[in-house]
């Protein structure tokens, strides 16, 4: 992990405002400055970028509408997108006007799988943002500096955080950093 305590390094030299928050493109431009680039690498990776965008949704130009029926918020008519490209596997997709029920259901399992991700994100968030702010109103209304207030400050009052990793953790962080 070399890259990581370079990257450390070069957050550590930021400047900090008073909500302990720094410039965006200030620590863009810090680490710009310790990149070393492997142009064919880069290419391969804006390519794979290109292709990868494709397969999100607002990225290719619609051709009119579809109107499942679908009731509620949001549920009404969407775009259709028929060159917009779907995973068949791993190594192959397809442009969605050309999908087979086959692609479709490969669609929809992922996107099942995407919304556990996102539920649980959102679960996680949800309970970290509530017991921080439980935590920094009991700590005001003791007086404490509100500069003291940190999430950092809360996981250790808290005793939230463990500084070893499971395994199982682990394998959750690999697997997201992976994607």
């Amino acid at each position: 992990m070399k890259r990581d305590a370079l990257i450390d390094a070069v957050f550590s030299n930021l400047e900090l405002d008073e909500e302990h928050a720094f410039r965006k493109d200030e620590a863009i431009e810090a680490v710009s400055q310790c990149i070393e680039i492997d142009i064919e690498h880069e290419r391969k990776k804006v390519a794979k970028r290109i292709v990868e965008r494709r397969m999100r949704l607002g990225q290719t130009e619609p051709c009119g509408q579809l109107n499942l029926g679908l009731e509620g918020v949001g549920e009404g008519a969407f775009s259709y997108e028929p060159r917009r490209f779907l995973k068949v596997d791993d190594d192959r997709l397809v442009e969605q006007d050309n999908a087979l029920v086959g692609h479709k259901e490969t669609e929809w399992n992922s996107a099942k799988v995407n919304l556990g991700r996102v539920a649980k994100w959102e679960r996680r968030k949800r309970q970290e943002y509530n017991g921080f702010a439980k935590w920094a109103k009991e700590q005001r209304i003791a007086g404490r500096d509100e500069g003291e207030l940190t999430f950092g400050a809360y996981i250790l009052a808290a005793g939230l955080w463990q500084q070893e990793i499971s395994a199982a953790v682990e394998a959750e962080h690999l697997a997201a950093a992976a994607e």
